[in-house]
């Protein structure tokens, strides 16, 4: 990684920068545990949802705002720099301003796990971070993420072994991470960055299933030596497809990339955060007409197996634990 410069080294002293990361993964709970973690009355949340600060620095060697949509278009759904909220550190610094004499700040972008180095900048920047991190079946969050775009009218693809076979056929190397559902669910190699960036004493590594049962938020308190809340964490983010012409039509258009960066560059500043608020009213209200996706089959699952299944070997190894649970004859 590229050495950062000494006026990026020092404004991160300026104790309004994130000192606790939720990184990933995508589709895992993440949303959820943020929540969770938000209602703690020592956890200030930043106000923007996945603020990817230091996936898109100028230091990243792969920005998201680099990475391409389907439509061959940047990706401008992750916004910060599009809207011009976060320039440089000193402002994501003060777009934490609240938040200054809470115990921990907290940044949950999903998108770090899988960039090359923003959870290396994110240390390097602020030395005291602590990184939570949240796994899910690595298949099942594959299909996950393969509904949540259906459901946004954003996945060319007609059926998920078409999105796989695209994927696999090399021709979504260069798209966005939310669209590559194998990439994405290569755990290993975004497990190794975190151990390497981060010291054993401020990283936790959590299974989906384990946040969502018995156990609940318990290990994640006691990590960050906090007295545990209620209520614990309940899944949020829910997929649901349009149903009806009208539905998808609806869709299409509250979520079109294109449309949304033209509006976003003629509209002040201060409009673009209400203006989210307002597209993300109209896709609940779209959501309530619409169904929860099939479940993903056995057959689904054979369509990644000889990838995922080296790389959940991998995984036991580096994390030390049995993950028999998300291997693919399971579901046989």
């Amino acid at each position: 990684m590229a050495r950062m410069s000494a006026h990026y080294i020092r404004a991160s002293q300026t104790k309004r920068l994130p000192n606790l990361i939720v990184p990933g993964a995508m589709k895992a709970g993440t949303t959820a545990l943020a929540a969770t973690l938000g209602a703690h009355p020592d956890i200030f949340v930043h106000p923007m949802k996945e603020p990817m600060f230091f996936a898109q620095t100028p230091q990243s060697r792969e920005r998201l705002c680099d990475l391409l949509s389907p439509d061959g278009t940047s990706y401008t759904t992750v916004t910060p720099h599009e809207t011009r909220d976060f320039l440089d550190v000193e402002t994501f610094a003060d777009s934490f301003a609240g938040g200054e004499d809470v115990r921990y700040r907290l940044d949950a972008s999903t998108m770090y796990l899988q960039s090359p180095d923003a959870i290396a900048g994110a240390r390097q920047t602020i030395p005291d971070t602590k990184f939570v991190a949240v796994l899910r079946d690595p298949y099942e969050r594959a299909y996950s993420a393969y509904n949540y775009q259906r459901s946004r009218m954003r996945e060319p693809a007609g059926t998920f072994a078409e999105a796989i076979a695209h994927e696999r056929s090399g021709a979504r190397d260069g798209w966005a991470y939310g669209w590559r559902y194998i990439f994405t669910s290569l755990y290993a190699d975004q497990i190794a960055r975190l151990f390497a960036a981060v010291p054993v004493e401020d990283r936790l590594v959590m299974l989906f299933d384990n946040i969502v049962g018995e156990e609940g938020m318990g290990e994640v308190w006691r990590f960050l030596d906090l007295a545990p809340i209620r209520p614990e964490l309940k899944v949020a983010n829910e997929t649901v497809l349009p149903q009806g012409k009208a539905a998808r039509m609806a869709a299409s258009l509250l979520n079109n990339q294109q449309l949304g960066g033209r509006i976003r560059r003629v509209l002040p500043t201060a409009m673009v955060r209400p203006l989210r608020r307002t597209v993300s009213a109209l896709r609940g209200i779209v959501a309530k007409t619409g169904s929860r996706p099939d479940p993903m089959t056995a057959a689904d699952r054979v369509l990644m197996s000889d990838l995922i299944e080296p790389d959940i070997d991998r995984l036991e190894r580096l994390l030390g634990r049995d993950l028999t649970d998300w291997r693919c004859d399971r579901a046989r």
